[in-house]
C-alpha cells in the first residue's frame, strides 16, 4: 500500500509537469509584458556654502549656492535639464554619477585660491577691508512646471568690493516632451523685433519712472508662462539700479500674429 501511494504521487508529479501547458517563460509567444512605471521626474533641492579668509581676521571669499538635481523621469529631459544647469553654475557638464559637492569644489576652490592668493598692501587692508571683501551667490528656482514645461530662473549675484553688489537672472525653459531647451529663437520668427519692440515700450510706459527713454529694445531673456511672454530686463539694461530687474509680460493675445505657432500651448492649463 505503501508502494502504491508512491507511485500514485510519482506519476501525478511527471503529469503536472509534463502537461499540454507551457510556462510562459518557454514560450515567448505567450509571454506578457507588463510596462514598467517610470518614476516622475524630481526637482530636488541642492544647497551649499563655503568661504575663505584673506587673512586670518578677514575680509572673506563667500560663495554660497542654491540650485536643484533633477532626478527621475525621462533619462533624455532629466539629462538635458542637469547638463544645462551645470554648464551653466561650473561652466561644465556635470555626468550623474559625480556628486554635485565634487563639482561645486572643482569649481569653487580655484577661486579662493586666486583670491587668497593675490597681492595685497597691508594698508589697504586696514582702511578698507570691504574694498576686498567677495560675495558670490547663485540660486535655480522653478519659475513655472506644468505638464509641457518647465522654466527655472537662474539667479547670479556679484559683490566685489564696490557699492553694491549686481544680480541678474536668465530664464531657461524646457519643453517636456520631446525634451528641447528652448531659446528666444524657438519662441519668435526673423523680422519681428520691431513689432516686439512696440509692444514692449508700450508695455514699460505702464510705469515710465523705471525706464529710460522712450524706447525699449527686445531682450532674448524670455520664456513662456500661462499669462503671456515674460521679456526680463537686467539692472541697468533699461532703467536705473534702483529699478532692479525689469520684467514685462506681453499677453498671448497681443502676440497673435507674432508669437510662433504652438508656444502659447506649452503653458497653457487645460
Amino acid at each position: 500500500m505503501r508502494f502504491s501511494l508512491l507511485t500514485v504521487l510519482l506519476f501525478l508529479t511527471f503529469a503536472a509537469c509534463t502537461g499540454d501547458t507551457d510556462p510562459v517563460t518557454d514560450n515567448p509567444g505567450n509571454s506578457v509584458d507588463f510596462p514598467i512605471e517610470e518614476a516622475p521626474l524630481t526637482l530636488d533641492p541642492y544647497t551649499f556654502e563655503d568661504s575663505v579668509a584673506l587673512r586670518s581676521h578677514g575680509p572673506y571669499f563667500t560663495y554660497r549656492l542654491n540650485t536643484v538635481r533633477a532626478e527621475g523621469g525621462s533619462q533624455e529631459l532629466r539629462r538635458l535639464i542637469n547638463d544645462t544647469l551645470s554648464a551653466r553654475l561650473f561652466g561644465f557638464v556635470v555626468s550623474d554619477n559625480l556628486p554635485l559637492d565634487t563639482a561645486v569644489k572643482a569649481y569653487v576652490n580655484p577661486l579662493f585660491a586666486d583670491y587668497t592668493s593675490q597681492d595685497v598692501q597691508e594698508e589697504w587692508l586696514q582702511e578698507a577691508p570691504q574694498a576686498l571683501s567677495r560675495q558670490q551667490e547663485e540660486r535655480t528656482e522653478v519659475v513655472y512646471r506644468g505638464d509641457s514645461l518647465i522654466v527655472f530662473g537662474h539667479q547670479y549675484y556679484e559683490y566685489t568690493g564696490g557699492a553694491h553688489g549686481m544680480s541678474f537672472t536668465t530664464l531657461l525653459p524646457f519643453r517636456v516632451d520631446p525634451p528641447q531647451f528652448l531659446t528666444y529663437d524657438d519662441f519668435f520668427a526673423a523680422g519681428t523685433e520691431d513689432a516686439l519692440s512696440r509692444l514692449l515700450t508700450a508695455k514699460a510706459m505702464e510705469h515710465p519712472d523705471r525706464v529710460f527713454g522712450d524706447s525699449i529694445p527686445v531682450t532674448r531673456n524670455v520664456a513662456p508662462l500661462p499669462d503671456g511672454m515674460r521679456f526680463l530686463y537686467d539692472p541697468y539694461a533699461i532703467g536705473p539700479y534702483s529699478s532692479g530687474e525689469i520684467a514685462l509680460d506681453l499677453p498671448y493675445a497681443v502676440l497673435e500674429g507674432i508669437l510662433r505657432p504652438g508656444v502659447a500651448d506649452l503653458a497653457r492649463s487645460w
